[in-house]
């Protein structure tokens, strides 16, 4: 695979466009100090900034970027091993809060 890889000023703004938003709806979630309200507020940053249009957009930059050939050399390499998350849409809430706590700073009982 090579070691440089060249994307247009239009692509380079597109995907730090992407990054910043979400920078800034991370940002802002972590602001808040009821775990709920952190969740619930990055999901609906996420929702409000279009986030998910746009991370689709910038991987199809990254994908296009390289050839079908240097994608598998990557693939096969490992890199992109990682752990898949569990969640399901019938997880309960209160397992999600469970889940949740390692993540935040200061845990408080949200009132049911």
């Amino acid at each position: 695979m090579r070691d440089e890889i060249i994307i247009s000023k239009d692509e380079y703004v597109q995907l730090v466009n992407a990054l910043e938003k979400v920078i800034y709806v991370l940002h802002r979630s972590e602001s808040r100090d009821n775990p709920d309200t952190r969740a619930y507020s990055l999901a609906l940053g996420y929702e409000e900034m279009k986030i998910w249009d746009d991370l689709m957009a910038v991987r199809d930059i990254l994908y296009n970027a390289i050839s079908e050939k240097e994608f598998d050399e990557l693939d096969d390499s490992g890199s992109f091993d990682f752990d898949r998350i569990s969640l399901t849409d019938e997880t309960d809430i209160e397992i999600l809060r469970e889940m949740l706590r390692k993540h935040i700073i200061e845990w408080r009982k949200v009132k049911s």
